[in-house]
Parts: C-alpha cells; structure tokens; sequence
C-alpha cells in the first residue's frame, strides 16, 4: 500500500528483468532453427490427408487430421482472447499519465509487442524440436527447450524470469483492479468507500477488498480441480463483454461525430466480440451473470449514497440481469441446455466458487451501509 506510483516503477523493472530470458529464448531459438526439422509436420499431415493414388481425400477442412478448422478457431478463441487479457492496463491507469494519448500509444504498442512475443514463442520451439518431443517436454516448456538449445545455464535463467514474471503478473493484477474500483468510485458508480485512500494515495478499502476476493479465489482452485479452467473462462467471458461494449460505444461516438473510420472500427470490434461470444463461451455469459448480480448490490448502493435515482431503465436491466444470474445456478444444477457439460462444471463446484464471493460481497455491503449512515448521522 506504498502507492500506486511506486508500484509502477517497480513493475516496470520487473518488466525488463523478465524479458531478458525471452530475448535469450528468441535468439537461441533462431540460431539453432532446423528448417527441415520446422516443415517436417506439415508434409507429414498433408501425406496423411491423402490418398494412396496421391489425392486429396476431400477439399473440405472437417475431413483434415485435426478435425473441423471451425471447431478448432472455435475451441482456442477463449484461450486466445484471455492471453491478451489486461492490454487495456494502459487506458485504465491513463488518469495518471502526463498525457492522455500515451495510453493510447502504450496500449498499441504492448499489443503488437505481445503478438510479436507470443508467436516468436509458439513458433520457433518447432523448428528445434518434432512434435514427439514437445508433447513430451516438461513443465514449464520453456525451461526445458532452452535448457536443450544451450544448457544448464538456458534453463535456470528462463527459471529465474518465470518466477519475476509471477511476480510481475502478481503487482500488476494487484494494480488493475484496485485502479478500475477507485475510478467508479470516483464516477460515483459505487460508494465512496472504494475510493478512501492512505497517506500514500492508495485507495485501501478497494486493495484489500480485491485482494480478499483474489485470496478466496486461490483457495477455491486448490481444492477444486476444474475451478481454474472455469475462472480462465469466466473471466474471458466477462472481459469480452467489456470490450464488446467499447467496440459499440465506438460505433456510437462515430455515428455521431460522422467519422467513418471510428464507425468501421466500433462496428468489426462490436461484432468479433460479439460473434466470438456466441460461438465459444455463451455459457460463461450467462454463468458470468451471478457476478453482475452481485455487483447490482453494491452499485445500487453507490447511487442510494450520492442521491442518484436509477432510471425504470436501469431498474429492469438489473432485474432480468439478476434472473438470469438466479437461473445460472439453478442451470447448472439441472444441467439446462447441456450447461454443466459445456462449462465443465457441476453444481457443487459452482457452489463453492460463488458462496464465498457472495458472503464477502454481503459483509462488505453492510460495511458500507454503515459508512453511509454515519455521513448521514453528521450531516
């Protein structure tokens, strides 16, 4: 809790300590990259597609050994999305940059810079080793290629920036959420009390309150051998959600503004999310609703505290939002439309990932309420 500032210089260290051994992998994987030993796969799956005559069993991709193309994108879109999950940290710690378009910029170049890392990463560990021998490499994979590119030496320093980078992810997974929480608080979305800072200029109640939930979570997980998989998913969901809403504020600011370029953008960033959604995860959509339900709480009392009515909008949004949150569990109880199959879940598991954050989220509520009612009382 010494602030929000020196956490950052921290983390930007953190930053280049870790992507030492990166730039190590990435050199030693291009000097020791084996052309043939990289196209080997490819012809071996492109002989295994084929006739004896020599022709192409069929020109549709479902009959391809790694089964439906659709299916495939389909399947790793989550994952996918949830890799890049977090570039938004730039325009979410923005109020605190000199300038405003460096958040813009940082956000662009973080995101190009990742893509570069991960397919850097993904690709040039076939060009060293066969399939075979990937498959077979121990956790974590990366400390065991490098160890086989240049030694001992190779793997303890990959090691050593795996657990700098734990550490990195930690401070900076500490940093987002208490910054997201102090913000609505400050836009008078939820109460004053998320808001409260120390003598350093950190917002306490939010940091310990997050990291309570953050510490239940890693319980959870530990005792429930799905529960990580579900909470990757989840989050994915909700994050995507997010960015859909961005990608249609978009469209509408271009709308009016009758800027084409902010139009397409909105319209193709709306629609992939939105898509992508449907496709991969509206289960996790819908299970994600508990979570709004929850929030509901703690936001309406936000607007009870500033003297903010919520619209007949609003109130029916919160209303079908809860039902449906309502219904999720009773869902996955009941295994509506195949839901427990589809998530992976059963209804014991969503029990004991959900009560906990309910339990927090209600002692929490009558913390504030309580808070409120001493403004009210010295008013």
């Amino acid at each position: 809790m010494r602030g929000v500032e020196g956490a950052a210089a921290i983390n930007a260290i953190v930053l280049v300590a870790k992507l030492i051994p990166l730039f190590v992998f990435v050199i030693a994987g291009i000097v020791t990259f084996k052309a043939g030993v990289f196209s080997a796969h490819f012809w071996q799956n492109f002989v295994a597609n084929t006739n004896a005559d020599g022709v192409i069993k069929s020109l549709t991709w479902s009959n391809m050994t790694g089964g439906d193309l659709f299916s495939q994108v389909k399947g790793s879109l989550m994952v996918m999305i949830w890799v890049f999950v977090g570039i938004e940290g730039a325009a979410m710690m923005g109020d605190r940059a000199k300038r405003k378009s460096d958040a813009g910029k940082a956000s662009i170049l973080g995101l190009i810079a990742l893509l570069v890392i991960y397919i850097l990463l993904s690709l040039l560990p076939f060009g060293f080793m066969s399939q075979q021998e990937l498959a077979n490499t121990g956790q974590p994979g990366l400390v065991h290629i490098l160890n086989a590119m240049v030694g001992g030496w190779g793997g303890s320093l990959m090691a050593i920036g795996l657990v700098i980078s734990l550490l990195g992810a930690w401070l900076s997974w500490t940093m987002l959420p208490v910054e997201a929480t102090q913000q609505l608080s400050e836009q008078k979305l939820l109460p004053s009390w998320f808001g409260k800072l120390n003598d350093k200029g950190a917002p306490k109640n939010s940091l310990l309150l997050t990291q309570l939930i953050v510490q239940i979570f890693l319980i959870v997980t530990y005792f429930v051998a799905d529960a990580y998989n579900v909470f990757v998913y989840l989050c994915t969901a909700v994050i995507m959600i997010c960015y859909a809403l961005v990608g249609l504020y978009l469209f509408k600011l271009g709308i009016q503004e009758k800027k084409t370029s902010n139009i397409i953008i909105g319209f193709i960033a709306a629609a992939f999310q939105i898509l992508a959604l449907y496709y991969s995860g509206w289960q996790f959509v819908w299970l994600s609703l508990i979570l709004y339900a929850v929030g509901f709480i703690l936001y309406a009392l936000g607007k009870k505290e500033y003297g903010i009515k919520m619209s007949t909008a609003e109130l029916i949004a919160t209303f079908v939002l809860t039902v449906l949150g309502i219904l999720a569990v009773f869902g996955v109880y009941g295994n509506w439309l195949g839901l427990q199959d589809a998530l992976g879940i059963d209804g014991n598991t969503l029990l004991v990932a959900v009560v906990p954050l309910i339990v927090v989220t209600f002692i929490v509520y009558f913390i504030v309420r309580s808070d409120i009612n001493k403004k009210e009382i010295k008013n």
